[in-house]
């Protein structure tokens, strides 16, 4: 095999890599995306996550809020009921997209399984 077959190669294994780390990532902006608009109403984003409980929490946490804010007289508590539904509501959509984000990382258990050879 001459010098420039060897280099042709090359050249070609590296636009392939390059293609399919294109794709990996146009994969992951649509999941993105998807969160994004998952996170915006109370739960979904941590149940497209897999956390289903965390999910019912944020979903119940916010619905009891909006409940109260609606059945109390006394303006300071009220006011209270929505900031802390303001608070939880923010909570939800950074929790749901930092448990995605971090979904890419790999488990504990598997890089001590790859140190472990």
């Amino acid at each position: 095999m001459n010098y420039s077959s060897k280099i042709l190669i090359f050249i070609f294994l590296i636009s392939v890599s390059f293609s399919i780390e294109e794709q990996k990532n146009s994969n992951q902006n649509k999941n993105t995306s998807l969160i994004k608009k998952l996170s915006l109403v109370p739960g979904l984003g941590q149940i497209y996550n897999g956390k289903p409980f965390k999910g019912g929490f944020f979903a119940f946490s916010q619905f009891y809020f909006l409940s109260q804010i609606n059945s109390v007289s006394n303006v300071a508590l009220r006011n209270s009921y929505s900031w802390a539904s303001l608070f939880i509501y923010l909570l939800n959509i950074i929790d749901a997209q930092v448990d995605f984000e971090l979904s890419t990382f790999p488990d504990e258990e598997k890089l001590n399984d790859f140190g472990d050879e």
